[in-house]
């Protein structure tokens, strides 16, 4: 089986989540992207003017598998993970099933 990869970084640090004991990557989904459309109506012309199109952010899941000794180990881990991902700075997330693509975040729970 393939060794997958989680990390985060910025400019000041970099961790590897799945170097936390125990702890592997299942998968990961990419909800859909939030269009916005720049569009200009103009009193006494049929239609709108079609500006540049804008994206929203979008949500990337990240499902885990975590196989320790007992429930306390297990939250444990989970703190520890929580510590990582939840942090004031601003970072990015790069997985190794898409290894050329690292997305910024904005964590909402671990």
């Amino acid at each position: 089986m393939e060794n997958k990869k989680v990390k985060i970084f910025n400019d000041h640090f970099e961790e590897t989540l799945t170097d936390l004991p125990h702890l592997k990557i299942l998968e990961f989904e990419e909800e859909d992207l939030d269009r916005k459309s720049n569009q200009i109506e103009v009193n006494g012309s049929d239609g709108v003017l079609q500006g540049p199109m804008n994206f929203g952010p979008f949500n990337l899941i990240l499902r885990f598998s975590y196989k320790g000794m007992d429930y306390k180990e297990y939250r444990l881990a989970k703190e520890k993970l929580r510590q990582l991902i939840n942090r004031r700075d601003p970072y990015f997330v790069w997985h190794s099933d898409m290894p050329g693509k690292k997305d910024a975040v904005i964590p909402e729970g671990v």
